[in-house]
């Protein structure tokens, strides 16, 4: 179970206070109710955090994939443990009914899922499976044109938008 805690800001690694002196303070709309008061960050604390994510992307790009996909994976799994509790603070937050909250975190995590998939797309390529290939005539995306396997050349990325019905309808009879 994750902790619901949210009195501190989460940068550097940790969660800390921030350094202004001023507070903010997170209430229901729908009631009013308080539901956390915050020490708020200030310029320095934002420097900070921008700094030490800087840092941390450098290492963050060296990982492999497979480490990446681990990493989002754990999220997935942090979310789906806690689905009910996240989606009581949507509820809280925003002052929304339960059908709204459920289908806001359905939406987030099918994004973490998908997110999860991208480290082994970081080379720009995009390979089509070979029955929609056969269709298309074209073989994969990469950098913004297509290749295409009848002609062995590329074509502008404004022939893929053109296709992208075509695609569509290869897929669904696919």
């Amino acid at each position: 179970m994750i902790t619901t805690d949210f009195t501190q800001l989460y940068f550097e690694g940790k969660w800390q206070n921030g350094s202004s002196d001023n507070k903010m303070k997170n209430t229901n709309p729908y009631s009013g109710e308080e539901l956390v008061t915050i020490q708020a960050a200030d310029k320095d604390d934002l420097d900070r955090a921008y700094k030490a994510a800087a840092e941390a992307q450098i290492e963050w790009a060296k990982e492999l994939p497979q480490n990446k996909r681990k990493v989002l994976e754990k999220a997935e799994e942090v979310m789906t443990e806690n689905k009910e509790l996240i989606i009581d603070w949507l509820i809280k937050e925003a002052g929304s009914t339960y059908m709204k909250a459920a289908t806001e975190f359905g939406a987030a995590l099918n994004v973490v899922k998908e997110v999860a998939a991208f480290p082994f797309k970081m080379e720009g390529r995009f390979c089509l499976p070979r029955r929609l290939a056969r269709r298309t005539g074209f073989t994969a995306i990469q950098s913004g044109s297509l290749e295409s396997s009848a002609r062995g050349t590329s074509r502008s990325i404004w022939r893929c938008v053109r296709l992208h019905p075509l695609w569509q309808q290869a897929m669904a009879s696919w």
